[in-house]
């Protein structure tokens, strides 16, 4: 098992946005974490800086990574 925590900063104005869509969290995305090998996946708020820190644990032969997984994302925007 590995854990990773990483900080976020959340973009002005959007801390109703970013808590109305982590109220619950979707059957699908449980099941996709899991099948890429995330075990454990957290995230806190800090409200008076709006920072969000992230902690996940991932088994070792996670997929979260995999090069074919890669090629389905979209192209980040310019």
């Amino acid at each position: 098992m590995e854990t990773i925590a990483f900080r976020m900063v959340l973009n002005p104005g959007m801390r109703e946005e970013y808590e109305r869509r982590h109220r619950e969290i979707w059957p699908e995305l449980v099941v996709a974490l899991h099948e890429a090998g995330v075990r454990d996946y957290r995230i806190f708020f800090d409200a008076g800086t709006d920072h969000l820190f992230a902690i996940l644990t991932r088994t070792s032969d996670h997929h979260m990574d995999r090069s074919d997984r890669r090629s389905r994302r979209p192209a980040p925007c310019k």
